[in-house]
């Protein structure tokens, strides 16, 4: 008997081993790669290769709570639909073995009759999961990343050295979630700097304002990659922003979002009135989760985007908001201070372009004169 056990440990150390390098080395092939997509194919590579019926991945975005999924693979992948690790029945928020690995700062295996897995004990045990591995770490954008390694077998799980494995490896997708996070901001600076470019030089020869705001549009989808623009503009006494332009893979989505009132009070202000009314930028992360926020951002496509960013259009001196436009981002953390201070620079040269039409325009009157 014992030497069963110990030929097993074997075996599973073995595994244990050769998960440790192929996982390394599948994130130092992935460099440049989508962040998501490459922790989805660490989930498979760690499932696959030590026989786990469930591994997964969950991201704590900067400023929130709640653990997502992103990444999740095994004969039990199921099993995480609609988790989100938020104990119920009043527990607190760190009774899981994640939460307490957050918290602790320490790797942690449980069985699933431990008290801290209660919340999750009937749906794991209909799963046929017998317990978990948890690990947990700091990214340098202010979020988390946690890694869950369910073993088909408690019995050699409960080793230092896998819980150590999990937290150096929780380190190590960390570390390459930081490199890439780093990698895509560079990059996305540098097409919205390119779209600034383009459109500094657009705006100034459009023949007419509607014409500008199309340019805006178009240019911060084409060149910057947004997942949607939306534009809007004062339209004589209305009550309603009208909207000029709309443009993005996401635009149709975008139209089911209600009208815009110049003005507004209450609880409920949508974000680009918001901005509009204040004269300021307006960043909503995770717009789908704020409670004033239009019911349509809860639905389809449109609930799993990352980020909302609303920047006033001034058309004259006085600083009285001509517009508003809306950018769409997949990215949550898109609107950082240099994205802030780019946005800034394409709302004062909207700005610009607006004047400069209506010194044109003002100047042929008086040519009619």
């Amino acid at each position: 008997m014992t030497s069963n056990k110990s030929a097993t440990g074997d075996n599973h150390r073995e595994r244990f081993y050769r998960s440790v390098a192929e996982t390394l080395a599948l994130l130092h092939a992935a460099s440049g790669r989508d962040r998501v997509h490459a922790m989805a194919e660490v989930a498979r590579v760690l499932a696959s290769t030590m026989q786990l019926p469930l591994v997964w991945i969950g991201r704590v975005a900067p400023g929130l709570d709640d653990i997502d999924v992103i990444a999740v693979s095994g004969r039990a992948a199921a099993y995480t639909e609609s988790l989100r690790q938020t104990p119920v029945g009043g527990q607190p928020r760190h009774a899981g073995p994640l939460r307490l690995a957050l918290r602790d700062r320490q790797p942690r295996f449980a069985v699933i009759e431990a008290p801290e897995f209660a919340p999750w004990r009937v749906r794991a045990q209909r799963f046929g999961l017998v317990a978990i591995i948890a690990a947990a770490t700091h990214t340098k954008d202010g979020g988390r990343l946690t890694l869950a390694a369910y073993p088909e077998d408690a019995s050699w799980a409960d080793d230092h050295d896998f819980t150590d494995w999990a937290q150096r490896l929780v380190v190590e997708l960390a570390r390459f979630w930081d490199d890439q996070a780093l990698l895509e901001r560079t990059q996305r600076i540098n097409r919205y700097r390119d779209a600034q470019r383009r459109i500094q030089r657009a705006l100034l020869e459009q023949p007419y304002p509607e014409a500008v705001y199309r340019s805006l549009a178009n240019a911060l989808v084409d060149v910057a990659g947004a997942a949607a623009v939306s534009v809007f503009a004062v339209d004589g006494q209305e009550p309603l922003l009208r909207r000029v332009a709309l443009a993005g893979p996401h635009a149709d989505a975008m139209r089911a979002l209600p009208p815009l009132p110049r003005h507004a009070e209450g609880p409920v202000i949508y974000t680009p009135t918001r901005a509009f009314m204040g004269g300021r930028p307006v960043v909503r992360m995770r717009p789908s989760e704020h409670s004033d926020i239009a019911a349509a951002w809860k639905r389809d496509e449109l609930k799993d985007l990352g980020a909302l960013g609303c920047w006033p259009i001034f058309a004259d001196s006085r600083r009285q908001a001509a517009g508003v436009f809306a950018v769409v981002t997949e990215e949550t953390d898109a609107f950082d201070h240099e994205m802030w201070t780019l946005l800034d620079e394409i709302a004062e040269a909207t700005g610009l372009a607006l004047r400069q039409h209506e010194q044109r325009a003002a100047l042929a009157y008086e040519r009619e004169r």
